[in-house]
C-alpha cells in the first residue's frame, strides 16, 4: 500500500517528534539557562575552532530549546527538522567522528528522527497545531 493512502499515517511521527523534541529542549535549556551555559558551550565550540563561537552557542541554544517545542507542537516541523539536520551533520562530522561510535550514537539517533520528520513530506501531522492543519487532513507534500 502506498504511504499516501495509509490511514493514521499522520500519527506515526508524533512519538518521534515528542521524544526528539524533549531531548532538544533539555539540551537547549542547559545551554541557555543551566550547565554548561552559553559561556561554557561557547568555549567548547571555540576549542574546535568554530568561528563566532559565542554567537553560534546562542543560536544553537535557541534552536534546540524553542525548536524542540515547535517540533513537539508540529509547528514548522519540516523547517525545524532541516535546521536540526544541518546542526547534527556538523556535530557528527566536526566534533564526534574521531571519537568513535559511542560518542555519536545519540546524535545519529536524533539525526534519523529529524530526517524522518523532514522526508515524510507531510504538510501537517496529527497532534500538530500548525495553522496548515486547521480543517485539513494530512497529505503528502508534492
Amino acid at each position: 500500500m502506498e504511504w499516501s493512502k495509509l490511514k493514521g499515517r499522520g500519527y506515526v511521527l508524533f512519538p518521534v517528534r515528542l521524544v526528539a523534541g524533549i531531548i532538544f529542549i533539555v539540551h537547549g535549556y542547559g545551554k541557555l539557562f543551566g550547565s554548561p551555559g552559553l559561556e561554557g558551550f561557547g568555549g567548547y565550540l571555540a576549542s574546535f575552532s568554530f568561528p563566532i563561537a559565542g554567537t553560534l552557542a546562542l543560536v544553537i541554544g535557541l534552536l534546540e530549546f524553542f525548536g524542540g517545542m515547535l517540533l513537539i507542537l508540529g509547528i514548522f516541523s519540516r523547517f525545524v527538522s532541516l535546521l536540526y539536520i544541518i546542526e547534527l551533520v556538523v556535530i557528527i562530522l566536526f566534533i564526534r567522528l574521531g571519537n568513535g561510535f559511542g560518542a555519536m550514537e545519540l546524535d545519529l539517533l536524533l539525526l534519523a528522527s529529524v530526517l524522518s520528520v523532514y522526508v515524510s513530506g507531510l504538510k501537517c501531522c496529527k497532534w500538530g497545531w500548525s495553522k496548515a492543519c486547521k480543517g485539513r487532513t494530512c497529505e503528502a507534500k508534492s
